[in-house]
């Protein structure tokens, strides 16, 4: 079959930064995802997540957005709008415990863009996780490093994707 390459523009973009932040998290099969921000970046990120055989959690603000969504398959959808970050929290981890997954298998990757949401990915740390800066904001985020020493966690940014990843994308 014939694809115009207009139409594979996106891979570029959106899913090659998605697919970059995944393998640079060392997500795995058992692992859980936990997404915050389900637009373009995050949904093509939650999708590969579950490809590759995580559990998926997709967080947003927009219920209509979450909705959309639903049909993709996801594991759970958590509308944040309003809601304190350790409630967020206590949700998130409680659904990856009932998975049976340990903390050191919790990828969480922020892709919202705002100050709010990166500093609710930066509280969903725990014990050897692994956080993924993927969306990008002017606005500072006020946090406290030594979680990451006290947690054994993991902090990586990821910007884009090397070319040489493309047929693996475009496989996926």
């Amino acid at each position: 079959a014939s694809v115009k390459t207009d139409s594979l523009s996106v891979v570029a973009d959106a899913v090659s930064t998605a697919y970059q932040a995944v393998k640079r998290s060392g997500l795995a099969a058992g692992d859980v995802a936990f997404i915050i921000g389900g637009g373009g970046v995050g949904g093509f990120t939650a999708q590969i997540a579950k490809a590759l055989g995580a559990k998926t959690v997709v967080c947003d603000v927009h219920e209509e957005r979450l909705a959309g969504l639903t049909p993709l398959g996801f594991d759970h959808t958590c509308n944040v709008k309003g809601r304190e970050a350790k409630e967020i929290k206590k949700e998130l981890h409680g659904k990856a415990k009932e998975w049976g997954i340990p903390s050191l298998g919790y990828k969480i990757f922020e892709c919202s863009s705002t100050a709010p949401c990166q500093t609710l990915a930066y509280t969903l740390l725990a014990h050897g996780a692994t956080m993924m800066v993927v969306g990008f904001t002017r606005d500072a985020v006020n946090v406290r490093l030594s979680n990451l020493m006290a947690f054994d966690a993991t902090l990586h940014g990821s910007w884009g994707c090397p070319v040489e990843a493309y047929p693996a994308v475009l496989r996926l």
